[in-house]
């Protein structure tokens, strides 16, 4: 099995320390990330991958968004590209021909380059796009001595994890920026009677009693009914209709401040 794979299930246990700052609390935006692209004769073939999946978990650890796997219902869209990354471990010439545990300090070094775009989920257009990178250097043996086939616990502490974690800590900030700008939305999707279906649960950090205003998609300004949520599950929530003019399926609710 790749040792890659590790990495990656390594990154489910480790993650939680790159993201900083205060609680959130608040309801949870749903975005969409797309495995970011690597074309460089140079980089692993799972780099991309990796990238991506640090990048998902960090995400989610800033209990703002909630991340899905397709862009149905998702209201951001986080792609991009790496442009440069690399990875090497040094040792001194005088250590190469002694015994691996005889050996001095190594260094190890990690850069990486990543043009980050954040996009409309349903048309695709751009909203914000930018470039980030990041060149990381240590030394010690602890540091660079990362065993990846057994997923040593120093991977949190090795230059190309710091190199990726800086570079995320720079997409989140701006995703965090950009999506403050728009308010959070639910979808219904489905009516019986007077009650009302939403694609949206405690994943979202949604409760029983909030109060929503109905409205129809990109028309915020126009409330067509409210409703008070009376029951909460993991994917989705139960309303009950309080105020009704015109309510139907795929319109949308926010919560009322």
């Amino acid at each position: 099995m790749s040792k890659y794979f590790f990495i990656l299930v390594g990154i489910l246990f480790i993650v939680p320390s790159i993201v900083e700052g205060e609680e959130y609390y608040g309801p949870k935006k749903k975005i969409v990330i797309a495995d970011f692209d690597v074309n460089l004769k140079s980089a692993h073939p799972q780099s991309g991958k990796i990238f991506t999946a640090q990048l998902k978990f960090a995400l989610f650890h800033t209990n703002r968004f909630v991340v899905k796997d397709t862009r149905e219902r998702a209201q951001l869209l986080i792609r991009g590209k790496i442009l440069k990354c690399g990875e090497v471990s040094a040792i001194k010439w005088y250590d190469r021909a002694l015994p691996a545990r005889f050996r001095g300090p190594k260094v190890t070094h990690a850069w990486i380059v990543v043009e980050t775009n954040l996009c409309n989920p349903n048309t695709g257009e751009i909203i914000k796009s930018f470039r980030t990178k990041s060149d990381t250097k240590l030394s010690g043996e602890k540091l660079a001595g990362l065993d990846r086939e057994k997923l040593n616990p120093d991977w949190d502490s090795s230059a190309l994890y710091l190199s990726n974690n800086k570079v995320i800590k720079r997409i989140i900030e701006v995703a965090i920026e950009e999506m403050d700008k728009y308010k959070w939305e639910a979808e219904i999707t489905r009516i019986e009677g007077n009650k009302i279906y939403l694609d949206s649960g405690l994943e979202s950090n949604l409760k029983a009693g909030t109060m929503l205003a109905v409205h129809k998609k990109n028309n915020a300004e126009t409330i067509v009914g409210e409703a008070k949520i009376i029951e909460v599950t993991k994917d989705f929530s139960v309303a009950i209709m309080t105020k009704n003019s015109g309510i139907k399926p795929e319109m949308v609710v926010r919560i009322v401040e």
